[in-house]
């Protein structure tokens, strides 16, 4: 939908993942959209050199979330809310992420 303005469908998948979940690391990208680490790999350099994403170490992962600092962070995460939001739910999915399972009996 988004890949002419980022560059590529790989930009497009990781710009927004980190807009709409906040955070995420190559191979969590990477499983979420069945592609290559290396793929994500590129693709995450290649932002971070323009400024667009910055990293932080947690451990011996690398952490990767948008640039607090640029300019049109605001316009990034809505257009990342809108362009989510016209997604098939099954296409939504991905970008959901859950870090621990769900309790159990509680409502969806």
């Amino acid at each position: 939908m988004l890949a002419g303005l980022f560059g590529s469908e790989t930009a497009e998948k990781v710009i927004l993942y980190l807009a709409y979940v906040g955070e995420g690391h190559i191979r969590g990208i990477a499983s979420n959209f069945e592609l290559s680490p290396g793929q994500v790999d590129r693709t995450v350099k290649r932002l971070e050199a323009a400024g667009i994403i910055v990293a932080k170490q947690a451990g011996r992962t690398r952490l990767f979330r948008l640039n607090p600092s640029l300019v049109v962070k605001k316009e990034v995460i809505a257009l990342a809310d809108k362009a989510i939001s016209a997604m098939p739910q099954s296409e939504r999915e991905k970008y959901i992420q859950r870090s621990r399972p769900r309790r159990t009996g509680k409502p969806l």
